[in-house]
């Protein structure tokens, strides 16, 4: 089972493939619930029977505070198969300069319980 969702201006590429789950880009959608639901109700589909170890890399430019509040409902939904005894972990990948994306996965990590790892993109 495979899946994507490709960039846009304003959505960040989504895709999914063999425990791999990748989002890189920017994301400011004008409807961030529409574009958000399509990936939780995937990740849902996927929960349903999921590898024995997920991988999730999020590499995003910028996220406007309505896809914050989206994306940490996406974050939740892998955070109950870390829950359920699944191997779940995230890269969260940020440029050494932007403040901003680091102080997000900072946040986002906070919320969560399954291995998160900030990681500066020189050092990837």
């Amino acid at each position: 089972m495979n899946f994507e969702i490709r960039k846009t201006y304003t959505t960040p590429n989504f895709k999914y493939s063999d425990g791999l789950f990748e989002m890189e880009g920017r994301s400011h959608p004008i409807n961030p619930t529409g574009f958000y639901k399509r990936l939780t109700n995937f990740i849902e589909l996927y929960s349903h029977s999921p590898k024995e170890k997920t991988k999730i890399n999020i590499c995003l430019e910028y996220l406007n505070s309505s896809s914050n509040r989206a994306l940490l409902n996406v974050l939740l939904r892998f955070n109950l198969l870390f829950k359920e005894g699944y191997d779940v972990y995230l890269n969260w990948y940020y440029e050494g300069i932007d403040d901003i994306m680091y102080d997000f996965g900072t946040i986002f990590k906070s919320f969560v319980n399954f291995p998160f790892n900030l990681v500066e993109k020189s050092e990837a």
